[in-house]
């Protein structure tokens, strides 16, 4: 779901080329897996061959267990809130 928000606000055309740039940058070797799924290295190396700075805040309601980071260094930040189960949901100013 995370290569799938990301392309939802206008960053990348499809996940494989997502998958492509994290792996330029650092990110998960094996690109030929077309899943939407991410890692926090992928995060950071999409932030960074995005040029932008990647807020993820993690909501557990189950356990309540929440978590607000930022992945990359340089950029504007883009928002994304991840729900327990493994969603991510982008959010932006309207």
């Amino acid at each position: 779901c995370f290569f799938q928000s990301l392309i939802n606000l206008g960053y990348g055309t499809s996940v494989m080329e997502l998958r492509r740039q994290a792996s330029l940058h650092g990110g998960q070797s094996n690109i030929n897996n077309n899943g939407v799924w991410a890692n926090d290295q992928d995060i950071i190396a999409v932030a960074n061959a995005l040029g932008i700075r990647i807020r993820v805040i993690s909501l557990d309601m189950q356990y309540q267990a929440n978590q607000d980071i930022t992945y990359g260094n340089n950029g504007s930040v883009v928002l994304l809130v991840h729900i327990f189960g493994g969603h991510f949901v982008p959010l932006r100013d309207e």
